[in-house]
């Protein structure tokens, strides 16, 4: 008998346990976040695409950040002088405080807000230079939050980085 079926079943299997896991633990939902990228540094117009970012882990450095796709829509796109706005909710695993760090090069900024909210509080700004900052909020576990990430790139290495 062939075991080939059974071991991708018991991996497709491990997969689905894990995407629930992280939904059920705490993390982005409806898959990531979207991403709206802007040829101009300062997120105006239409964006020249959009994406779905499961994470914000970037280090595009001096290449673009269109992962190799020959769209015109990407090769078009600027190396430098660029800006992006990242959308989608979190849920927090625990209620508790927690700490959202930012490595951005060049600028980022963090907004939060509880689900259906009317105002967004702001925990990291530093729109105007290449920063690694914190900023803290405190989360309500299984309570759904919206989150907006901006960042911009103006010249040189490209990079962007979020945790919590």
């Amino acid at each position: 008998m062939n075991s080939t079926p059974w071991r991708l079943l018991a991996l497709a299997l491990v997969v689905c346990a894990s995407c629930l896991q992280a939904q059920v633990g705490g993390g982005y939902t409806d898959g990531g976040l979207r991403g709206e990228y802007f040829a101009n540094a300062d997120l105006k117009g239409p964006p020249a695409f959009t994406r779905r970012e499961v994470r914000l882990d970037c280090d595009w450095g001096t290449v673009l950040p269109i992962g190799g796709s020959n769209d015109p829509r990407y090769r078009s796109f600027p190396l430098d002088n660029f800006s992006a706005r990242y959308t989608g909710r979190i849920i927090a695993a625990f209620t508790e405080t927690y700490t959202v760090k930012a490595i951005a090069n060049d600028g980022v900024r963090v907004f939060v807000k509880a689900e259906g909210a009317l105002t967004w509080t702001t925990l990291i700004d530093a729109w105007s230079a290449a920063a690694t900052t914190t900023g803290a909020t405190a989360l309500v576990a299984g309570k759904p939050y919206e989150v907006r990430i901006e960042y911009r790139e103006l010249t040189g290495a490209a990079a962007l980085r979020l945790l919590w």
